[in-house]
């Protein structure tokens, strides 16, 4: 069995998403760089074996894949992430110098205030890995280090990303249609996403440093709490203390 898709109307909300459609119909990303909508400080390595950007995937996800077989991307189904949720500026600083100094090079990972509705942390670090096992083996090393800076911080090991969870529920439900195959195939002879961007420009990691300020300035802070003593009880009329 085939599917027959209307790939224009499939496609179209990728036109708001800077994206256009040339002349031969194929939907070209409108720039290698760009501005992200979340202060991110990245690594300079993809994620092992990608060839598209997880902006794609995600994409391919929530215009094609979702709304036909409520399938994953095939890349993203071995996708698992080492998660910690710093609480605030000054741990996402540390967590930023842990992931720098003591990760292997060549692994994926991301710092930042996380500005999502739909997440519950106001800070994140996420190490991309592949498959369980690696996952597994990356929390082991990295995880120490970071409990020790950081007493008491969240961290553990979850697999995909958080938009497919809501779509589609629990990971370890997920089954993959029999047409999934043949749309993603179809998908990408559509879209040219262009150069993959490796590492982080220098100006870029300036600007997100300066929106990690500006989102602290909003979520880092407690509010003075004033703990007032009870006024003691009026004794009652008529009755006065025993002499």
């Amino acid at each position: 069995m085939k599917l027959v898709i209307n790939w224009v109307r499939t496609l179209e909300g990728m036109l708001h998403e800077g994206w256009y459609w040339n002349n031969s119909g194929i939907l070209v990303k409108l720039a290698s760089g760009f501005l992200p909508k979340m202060a991110w400080i990245f690594s300079s390595s993809r994620i092992k074996g990608a060839t598209h950007s997880c902006k794609l995937l995600t994409q391919l996800f929530t215009h094609a894949l979702a709304q036909t077989t409520r399938s994953v991307p095939s890349f993203c189904e071995k996708c698992f992430k080492v998660v910690v949720y710093p609480r605030n500026i000054d741990e996402a600083r540390t967590l930023l110098e842990i992931f720098e100094n003591s990760l292997p090079f060549g692994r994926s990972w991301k710092v930042g205030p996380d500005t999502r509705n739909y997440t519950k942390a106001q800070w994140g670090g996420y190490i991309y890995c592949r498959g369980m096992v690696d996952a597994l083996g990356i929390y082991d090393n990295i995880v120490p280090l970071v409990e020790e800076a950081m007493p008491g911080i969240d961290a553990f090991v979850k697999q995909g990303c958080t938009e497919y969870e809501m779509a589609l529920g629990p990971t370890d439900e997920y089954v993959r249609h029999e047409l999934a195959d043949q749309i993603e195939e179809e998908f990408f002879e559509r879209v040219d996403e262009g150069e993959l961007l490796t590492g982080q420009p220098p100006h870029m990691r300036v600007a997100a440093m300066a929106e990690w300020v500006d989102w602290s300035g909003k979520v880092d802070w407690t509010p003075v709490k004033y703990h007032l003593e009870p006024k003691p009880e009026p004794e009652p009329e008529g009755e006065g203390k025993d002499v």
